[in-house]
């Protein structure tokens, strides 16, 4: 059986932090803590990949999602995404382009 399914809304995930605790019975119960903050995380220039990652594993656990994974490839001139060699240094901000759109495109 198949079903067609049209979502609605795309929901980014949050971190939670959970205590733990286990009472004098041995019943282990979970409580939420609060949300971790998931904001305000400064992106690195460049980052080394690790062993046998991917280009979207290092972009998603850099940038929180893989929404720039083509242009992070294109950027560092990488035409499989699926290799990376063990160290491999990714660019993941461009300053030079930065700079041209700060300066409206043109060259100073």
């Amino acid at each position: 059986m198949y079903a067609t399914v049209k979502l609605k809304k795309w929901k980014d995930w949050g971190a939670k932090r959970i205590e733990v605790t286990t009472d004098e019975n041995g019943k282990v119960t979970g409580t939420v803590q609060g949300d971790r903050p998931t904001t305000g995380k400064e992106v690195p220039k460049t980052v080394k990949s690790g062993f046998g990652a991917t280009l979207q594993q290092v972009v998603r656990t850099q940038l929180g999602n893989p929404d720039n994974l083509f242009a992070i490839a294109a950027l560092n001139k990488i035409a499989v995404p699926a290799l990376l060699t063990y160290g491999q240094l990714i660019k993941l901000k461009d300053e030079s382009l930065a700079e041209k759109v700060q300066n409206g495109g043109r060259m100073t």
